[in-house]
């Protein structure tokens, strides 16, 4: 790990919220300041106050490159982890990283061991773990493999965010594909851990994560202000195979007032009797993580709305349902798309945020058509009716 000299740290403090930029462009050459590493300890502060501000308030915290900034984990949905687990008596990262999420597991359990390939991660996270205040961590260079054929300990969790990006460097979408292969490993890991906690990207295949990882008992799809973020699994390493074949399914989204969770089970979403109906006077969206997750059916029989179409996945009702998991909108027109219905509900409107859902054009291409530009407070959902007719659906959002 790159030591900061005491010239480089007051650089870092007087220039930490510049733009690092201009800073590389008009900084002069200066032997006694390390002006690369200065410039991603600025960037990684920049970068933390919004994603992590717990460890961007703390004094002596160092970043590492901007990648590792962007694919590591939030505070908050690090925090929604921690939330998860009870207290117990060990844990392990098997793939330790920058050590955001371990960093708000270990303080759950009076011994904590990080386990991380790279000699330069390693040297971080016992300096910022120093810094953070956690003593009870053991750092190991290591992999997980190796880590757990040689361990004699079982582990009350053992938590694993695997790389998912294959060796081309392009995005891999099934668990197979990800390292390390948790469909290798679980046998291994199920022998060491009470529970494992497995942390992969959105846009992970849920029903081939189900079937090649044995055990799964709750999928959580995590959303950070409706954008989803993470995918979470939660194994037992005692089988049941009830929970195994149809899991607890919880969207969770993470607001700055509260956490929306909404929970269902595939099984019982397949078995709803769904009541459907064109638009009434209040129209929703199903959050980000429900999105991903597919429980439409289960929204609107629990939230008392129906459905406009089987495939659109908007709800509707004449009452306002103040506590539904999403955005909610009070209906002010439905038109065609014929010209006159067109004009006569666009009349004067020059820009509008377009949404089309199981509809057959592209949001550019609509809007192209519609000659709207994006942005104003008229909200239009272009989709497909219980009649199969396509209409678009215009709002007004409603905030609480």
């Amino acid at each position: 790990m790159p030591l900061l000299s005491d010239s480089t740290k007051r650089y870092i403090d007087v220039h930490k919220k510049d733009d690092v930029r201009q800073l590389a462009l008009h900084t002069r050459s200066n032997s006694d300041i390390d002006l690369t590493l200065a410039l991603q300890q600025i960037e990684g502060y920049q970068k933390a106050l919004i994603k992590l501000p717990q460890w961007a308030n703390t004094k002596g915290i160092i970043y590492p490159p901007l990648i590792s900034m962007e694919q590591c984990s939030s505070e908050a949905t690090a925090k929604y982890k921690a939330g998860l687990i009870p207290t117990g008596n060990n844990m392990a990262d098997l793939t330790g990283g920058f050590g955001i999420d371990f960093s708000y597991l270990a303080p759950k359990f009076f011994k904590a061991h990080y386990i991380e390939e790279q000699a330069n991660l390693c040297d971080l996270a016992l300096h910022n773990f120093s810094i953070l205040g956690l003593g009870n961590c053991v750092v190991h260079q290591n992999n997980a493999q190796d880590f757990l054929t040689n361990s004699t300990e079982i582990f009350d969790l053992i938590y694993v965010d695997p790389a998912r990006r294959d060796a081309n460097n392009r995005k891999t979408f099934l668990p197979t594909d990800c390292s390390p292969d948790l469909t290798l490993l679980q046998k291994t890991i199920k022998q060491k851990a009470k529970v494992i906690m497995v942390k992969y990207a959105p846009m992970l295949d849920i029903t081939a994560a189900i079937t090649a990882i044995k055990g799964v008992y709750e999928i959580h799809i995590i959303s950070v202000n409706n954008e989803c973020k993470e995918l979470l699994l939660l194994i037992s390493s005692v089988s049941d195979e009830h929970k195994a074949t149809d899991p607890l399914i919880v969207c969770a989204n993470i607001k700055q007032k509260g956490i929306d969770i909404f929970s269902f089970h595939t099984g019982d979403d397949k078995n709803i009797e769904t009541n459907y109906s064109f638009p009434l006077k209040f129209i929703y969206e199903p959050n980000a993580s429900i999105m991903k997750a597919g429980g439409f059916h289960s929204v609107a029989n629990k939230t008392g709305t129906k459905l406009i179409q089987q495939n659109s996945h908007i709800s509707t009702s004449d009452d306002f349902i103040s506590d539904f998991p999403g955005r909610k909108f009070e209906k002010l027109f439905i038109s065609s798309l014929n010209k006159k219905d067109l004009k006569d509900n666009l009349e004067g409107i020059s820009k509008a945020n377009i949404t089309t859902r199981n509809f057959p054009m592209t949001t550019d291409m609509l809007r192209k058509r519609l000659k709207l530009k994006d942005g104003g407070d008229l909200y239009i959902f272009a989709t497909t009716l219980i009649d199969h007719s396509h209409a678009l659906i215009g709002c007004r959002q409603i905030f609480e």
